[in-house]
């Protein structure tokens, strides 16, 4: 209790408190089922601060356009990152890679942590002065896109440690028709053709975002890189007749989120009804 109220104190968000315990209670289970430590839970059934998930993001006015522009002027190299999660409601740790933090850092970033692909070593980015090199993971890669079939492959997902034994890990979505006219330009454009399709990471993505919206003209509030997953789930709810069609696409878990989030009835069409 004195850890949460810490916590609550330093202003971590309800999502990053829960984090916490989420680990905690993961390391008393483990501990007590599995090395036998006649140990209590004792961080379990806590009284925790609640996220406040049921928070909407949309464009308003022209917003996207002047993010657009913003982007244009500062960051071109994010704009593909930008479109291609407003077509298919992509995470960031999916196109793009993060660091993998050490066991004993203090901070928990649940993309990067949700996200476990292979791990590989990126010699651009250092630590130490530059003589030490990070350990990085996800990202999206030339050889998951089938340009035959038309599809999209995220070898690994940030549910994957939820699902059954019986789920496949990951999820393909197909490439649509405007995911191939922001891809096929870069595919072409790339010497190899395999590995990395980004070379950004997760923090230079979010950081070349925000300054792009403080820069606008006039500068966008309350905007971040996962609004965009917000409003590309809403725009899909549109065009996709059911949330379990909607979940296979943007790879959320939880079904009965998606309808009551991105299904609700407005008041015109209850008129009408």
């Amino acid at each position: 209790m004195k850890l949460r109220d810490k916590l609550i104190a330093d202003k971590y968000s309800a999502s990053s408190i829960r984090n916490y315990f989420t680990i905690l209670t993961s390391l008393y289970k483990k501990a007590s089922n599995t090395w036998l430590y006649p140990v209590e839970n004792i961080a379990s059934n806590l009284d925790l601060p609640k996220p406040n998930n049921a928070i909407q993001r949309y464009w308003a006015s022209n917003e996207k356009d002047r993010l657009m522009a913003s982007l244009s002027k500062r960051s071109p190299w994010l704009i593909p990152i930008v479109e291609l999660s407003l077509e298919l409601s992509f995470r960031r740790g999916e196109l793009v890679q993060a660091p993998v933090r050490p066991r004993k850092a203090k901070s928990i970033d649940v993309d990067a942590r949700s996200l476990e692909p292979e791990k590989e070593t990126s010699p651009a980015l250092t630590e130490d002065g530059g003589k030490k090199p990070k350990i990085m993971q996800g990202g999206l890669r030339w050889e998951c896109i089938d340009w035959e079939k038309n599809s999209l492959t995220l070898e690994k997902e940030k549910n994957d440690r939820t699902k059954k034994v019986t789920e496949f890990k990951g999820r393909t979505v197909p490439l649509t028709k405007r995911m191939q006219e922001i891809l096929r330009p870069l595919y072409d454009a790339s010497p190899t053709k395999t590995g990395l399709v980004f070379s950004g990471t997760i923090n230079s993505v979010s950081n070349s975002f925000h300054q792009a919206c403080l820069t606008a003209d006039p500068p966008i509030q309350g905007l971040t890189f996962h609004s965009l997953r917000k409003i590309a789930t809403k725009d899909l709810a549109k065009k996709v007749g059911n949330p379990m069609m909607l979940g296979k696409l943007s790879g959320h878990k939880n079904i009965e989120v998606l309808y009551k989030r991105y299904y609700e009835v407005t008041l015109d069409e209850l008129w009408r009804c």
